[in-house]
This record gives structure tokens, sequence and C-alpha cells, in this order.
């Protein structure tokens, strides 16, 4: 168990309120830092619906102020904060805005690589080797100002396999769905990024086949794939959340997914958990002994493969957490959960991990048999 505050020095690398009062408040303080947990300075953090961004300063804090549109459907009022450097990948948070202080902790560290490509004339294709993938670029695949592109264009990607080596570089954002609908609880198995740029502008994809993204597993699974296990989902780049798209058929030899890309960023091959699955309760009481709004909550399996300092699993996440409590999921005979917790301080954020309970079978659409209160009050401990 550890307990750490985090300085938000808000001189310096404080952005500006996004112009005009319409919208809702959106208040965040954070980090960005490592696997290893380290800070990480000069990282851009961007929230595209509010318009404005941050860089981070010492220690990987940030602070952020923007005020966002509110959802005319009745959805959550989500907002997506983007974190990036060069020669590291964009990484996405979704939290929610509107009432009070939110805070963030964001781990990055996967290389992003950057190289330039000839967009194909036609009728041939080009193709993009990746770690572990493949883009194909057809003719058409690209579009600047509404006309084919041509020429050279430097395309920037970047590829995840949380079975092999990538587990704490995912995020669990949300599921978007239907007034009503439970969102699915997913296991993500593989992603692809990737942006093409031409003098220093993001070109646009296009034509009827968009881009080809080949997503590739090392096949490292706790379950083995099934037939239905080749959802598709793109990150939304004003909300954070996981938007569904056509599922897509794969090949179970060479565990690849091809995609049909009809937009740039990150694309992510994820299927249903598979299995019953269990649940916690957290309830996080601040220092003034109320009940902490704006928190982020990151639940983590350790790893039973390898030594004390095997690499974790993001098996749950939420952010700008409202209400008494907050519900995370997680598959059933989990090994055990470590919940990292961060809330808003006068300061910043302060953060605290604690080990949680995660027996019995429960979901989030009813009473969860494991409950967690993490007491930040001065004198008590956090995981008590």
């Amino acid at each position: 168990m550890r307990l750490a505050v985090a300085f938000a020095a808000l001189s310096g690398f404080l952005a500006a309120c996004s112009s005009g009062g319409g919208g809702l408040p959106l208040e965040v303080a954070g980090r960005v830092v490592g696997v290893d947990g380290a800070g990480i300075e000069g990282v851009t953090v961007r929230c595209p619906a509010g318009g404005v961004e941050a860089v981070t300063g010492a220690g990987g804090a940030f602070a952020l102020s923007a005020r966002v549109p509110a959802p005319e459907d009745g959805a959550e009022p989500r907002a997506a904060l983007w974190f990036a450097r060069d020669g590291l990948a964009p990484i996405a948070k979704s939290v929610l805005a509107g009432e009070g202080d939110v805070a963030i902790v964001a781990t990055v560290g996967k290389a992003a690589r950057r190289e330039p490509v000839t967009l194909p004339p036609g009728p041939d294709t080009e193709t993009v080797f990746l770690d572990h993938g493949v883009l194909t670029l057809y003719p058409d695949s690209f579009e600047a100002g509404g006309a084919k592109a041509t020429g050279t264009a430097d395309v920037t990607w970047a590829t995840w396999d949380p079975t092999y080596g990538d587990a704490l570089l995912v995020s669990a954002l949300p599921v978007r769905t239907a007034a009503g609908t439970a969102a699915p609880y997913l296991e993500q198995i593989a992603s692809v990024h990737f942006r093409a740029e031409q003098a220093g502008s993001t070109l646009a994809v296009g034509g009827a086949k968009g881009v080809g993204a080949d997503i590739v597993t090392s096949g490292m699974l706790r379950d083995p794939l099934g037939p239905d296990d080749g959802l598709v989902f793109h990150v939304d780049e004003l909300t954070g959340e996981f938007v569904a798209k056509a599922p897509a058929a794969y090949d179970l030899d060479h565990h690849t997914l091809r995609v049909a890309a009809d937009a740039d960023g990150t694309w992510v091959w994820a299927r249903k958990r598979v299995g019953s699955t269990t649940c916690v309760d957290v309830k996080v009481i601040g220092r003034d002994g109320l009940l902490a709004r704006g928190a982020h909550l990151v639940l983590l399996e350790k790893s039973v493969t390898g030594g004390p300092d095997a690499v974790e699993s993001v098996l749950d996440e939420a952010a700008g957490t409202l209400g008494e409590s907050w519900c995370l999921r997680a598959p059933t005979g989990t090994a055990g959960g470590r919940l990292r917790v961060a809330v808003p301080s006068e300061s910043g954020i302060e953060e605290v991990t604690v080990v949680v309970p995660l027996g019995s079978v429960g979901t989030c659409d009813a009473p969860c048999p494991n409950t967690k209160d993490v007491d930040l009050r001065p004198g008590v401990a956090p995981g008590a």
C-alpha cells in the first residue's frame, strides 16, 4: 500500500479555458507516468471537445480547464483526454464532465513509429508493415481538401497486444450504448493506431474501402478465440468511448483480424469476456470525511505467471466518478485485485493503491458481492 500526493504546479502548464460560456465545465488535474510509475514531462494532453490542451511539467503533472458540449441524446456527458508525445503512441481516457474537479493518472510508454509512405496512384496498393499487423493503402484511402491525396505522406502508427507485454498500456474505455442498454464487459485482444499527414496537415480517410488494417494478437489469451470474437471498436475522438463497428472476420490460424477503417485514430479488436464475472463497489471517502467525487479508479489484476514484479493487467476503469459508489468488474477466478485511486486535492491529485476483494459471482446490474471503502482521512489506513 502506498500513498502519494502529486502537486500540479499550475503556472506554466495550466491550459486556458476554452472561449465562450456554454457547455459543461471540465476541470482536470493529473499525472502522466510510465509503466514504472515515474512521471513523464513534456506530454501533450488534449481535450478535443473543449478545444484546449496542456503540457505536463515536473513529475508528469498537468492541469486543464475546458467547457465541453452537453450531449443532446441523454447520454453520459463524456469528454476524451488524449495523451501524446513525439515517439509515443497517443492514448485516451474518457472522463465524466459537469460536476466538480476530475483526477486522472495516465500511463504511456508504447512507442510510435513515423515513416514516409508513397501513396499508391493506382491500381496497386501500398503495404505498411507494423510491429503486429499491416496497413493496406488503396489509391483513394486518403483525401486532402476533398480530393484524393497523392505523393508521399508521413504515416504514424503503433500497435498494442495486451496479451504480450502491453497489459498496462491500454485503457478500459466505456462502450457507447443506447439509453437503458447495459454495456458489455470487454476483453481487449489487440489494437492499432494510425494517422497520415502531408505538410503538417492530417489527411482524412476516404474511399470505398478506407484503410485496410490487419490487427494481430499473440493469441496468449486466458480462453481460446471463438467464432463470435471478432468485435471491432473505434475510439471516439471527442468522447473517448468505444464505438462499435461491424464485426469482422478473423484468421484463427494466424491470429489476425482485418478492419476496413473508415477513419484514422485507434481501432480495437475485442470480445465479450468469457465466463462469469464478479464486481466490486468502490466508495472513496475524502480527507474531509465526505464522499469524494471526480476520482479515477483503475482495477488491476496481478499476473500469476511471473515473479513479484510481473506486469499487471487492467480489468476495469472509471474516470470522473459521481454518486455514492462506483462498480468495477473482473472475471471470476481473478488472482487478486489491486485498485489504483486518484482524487482531486487542493494541490493537484492524491493517489493511493489498495488491495480489493474479488470473490463470488456478480454483475454491476445488481448489488455487488464485494465492496471496498477507500478512506483518505488523516490517521486512517486507506485500505482498512
